[in-house]
């Protein structure tokens, strides 16, 4: 398997690249399991891509130095959105191979426990949204509402907001859809709220164009690496508390937790938790107090 491993894009573009180092390094370890297996291709592949476009050279000492590591799993990877469970692994796998190739045990530095940043309060999205119309150019000012409303205003992860095009943006009688394509396919309701802030942003524009960041680099993933608001002038928002935002949204509001997880594209519940409890406390109501009694059915 792993000699016939391919990734999927777009670390797949680079792959002729760094495809030797990865399977060598791959095979020396020799996981036990297939999926294993899999797991450390994509993860070492998607490293020696950020490697290379880094200029480090793709050797053991330099490719699994702590520091490099450090940098790609704290920064890098909390950058494109990942969150700090996925981290963990990636860090885990990393420092493994640096034990294996170069003999230098790497004190891991992230912890096993989930978290998830805090969400922001309502005045503080309205700070950033007066941010965003206060930038210097239409670039600037376009990404970064887009990133608001795509993030507080549909939960999308950093590389669905950066592939998200205006035909994906789909006017309803009940508002907007935003139709995220790929791995993790799924439509969401745009909240009404940011309807607003999205709208200028698609109008009288091709289905094909991207909804934001138009001046990208020579590749979607150095624009990921370098941070989608980094042409933004003043205090940008970061993008994982504008999805946890969201999604403590949906559980205050009771949305069914399977829905949730499958909107949120989280795949357990204990991936769940951590936003589960930033829902804030409530009385109890009367409707709750019937439907537990079995007096009133819940749907």
């Amino acid at each position: 398997m792993i000699e016939e491993y391919t990734p999927h894009p777009p670390t797949a573009d680079y792959w002729h690249l760094v495809r030797d180092f990865v399977v060598a390094c791959v095979g020396r370890r020799a996981p036990d399991s297939i999926r294993t297996v899999r797991a450390h291709l994509t993860q070492l592949a998607d490293y020696a891509v950020w490697l290379w476009q880094d200029g480090t050279p793709l050797e053991p000492v330099s490719a699994f130095d702590a520091d490099i590591i450090d940098m790609y799993v704290r920064h890098t990877l909390r950058n494109k959105g990942k969150d700090k469970y996925y981290r963990y692994r990636v860090e885990l796998c990393l420092t493994s191979y640096a034990e294996l190739l170069t003999g230098v045990k790497i004190q891991r530095k992230l912890g096993t426990t989930p978290t998830v940043p805090a969400p922001y309060r309502p005045a503080e999205l309205r700070a950033f949204l007066n941010v965003a119309h206060s930038q210097p150019t239409p670039s600037a000012r376009r990404d970064l509402a887009a990133a608001l409303a795509l993030g507080a205003g549909a939960g999308l992860m950093t590389h669905e907001m950066l592939h998200l095009k205006v035909g994906d943006v789909e006017p309803t009688d009940f508002g907007h859809l935003i139709h995220v394509k790929g791995r993790k396919a799924r439509s969401i309701p745009l909240r009404h709220d940011w309807i607003s802030t999205l709208d200028p942003l698609v109008l009288d524009r091709g289905p094909d164009d991207y909804v934001a960041w138009t001046l990208r680099t020579r590749s979607d993933q150095t624009t990921l690496s370098r941070g989608l608001l980094k042409r933004v002038s003043g205090k940008a928002p970061d993008l994982g508390r504008l999805r946890t935002t969201w999604i403590v949204q949906l559980l205050t509001l009771g949305l069914p937790i399977d829905r949730c997880l499958e909107l949120a594209r989280i795949r357990t519940l204990q991936g769940l938790k951590p936003y589960y409890d930033m829902v804030p406390e409530r009385e109890t109501r009367i409707d709750d107090l019937l439907i537990i009694a079995g007096l009133e059915d819940p749907r």
